[in-house]
């Protein structure tokens, strides 16, 4: 089809302590499944995790994401980084 191919990112994955009313927190990482998985459905091609997101919920994320060849974007997310990978990349 002709036209322009439109990359739409999710909404912010981000976890308790949010400074903002308008990003929805996550309870766990089973929340952060299903957020990504119910965003995915809806057309989703990635993902932006924002600062108060745990790393559990962020593994679940990226599962996901992978899962369904998206990608998943950290912006100032509390993850460790040591010999070139992110500490919660299983």
């Amino acid at each position: 089809m002709a036209g322009p191919k439109i990359h739409v990112t999710g909404p912010y994955l981000e976890g308790k302590g949010s400074f903002t009313l308008q990003m929805r927190q996550l309870t766990d990482a089973e929340d952060a499944r299903r957020t990504v998985e119910y965003w995915i459905a809806e057309g989703a091609t990635s993902f932006k995790a924002y600062m108060n997101i745990s790393p559990d919920e962020l593994a679940a994320a990226v599962k996901v994401a992978h899962s369904h060849g998206l990608k998943v974007t950290a912006i100032s997310a509390p993850i460790g980084f040591r010999e070139g990978r992110c500490s919660w990349h299983r």
